[in-house]
């Protein structure tokens, strides 16, 4: 990316992160930029940074725990999600809106067990499933 005009803020933010877009063929990115100084920059993305919290140390066993959590409510099975990643995984370039329908019909049913569950149950769920 070539960039000659002064950036900051958010206008920096979101110019720089759409280099983090992918694409078939993409394997590197490089800046190149002509007038911004590097610490206006880094103050842009400083914000960001700062609401964005990371642990010290990680337990291993966190990410089985939370596998287990979710596996226990028993909304995703394994043959939806064998059916889902077959039509997913196999052909990516040439992905369509007939293959998008698929995957939702795969994932319906897992959304209609959830719906099912009490509510207590549902929030623990989805504090699993996003950790």
């Amino acid at each position: 990316m070539y960039v000659d005009k002064k950036l900051s803020g958010v206008k920096a933010v979101q110019t720089l992160s759409r280099l983090n877009r992918t694409t078939s063929g993409k394997e590197d990115t490089f800046v190149l930029g002509f007038v911004n100084e590097r610490e206006t920059i880094l103050d842009s993305f400083q914000p960001y940074y700062e609401i964005t919290t990371v642990e010290e140390t990680t337990d291993p066993n966190h990410l089985y725990d939370l596998k287990n959590e979710i596996e226990k409510s028993q909304i995703i099975w394994q043959a939806d999600i064998d059916r889902f990643v077959d039509v997913y995984f196999a052909n990516t370039k040439a992905f369509n809106v007939k293959d998008q329908a698929k995957l939702n019909a795969y994932i319906d049913p897992a959304v209609e067990r959830f719906k099912g569950l009490p509510d207590e149950v549902k929030d623990d769920l989805k504090n699993a499933i996003q950790s």
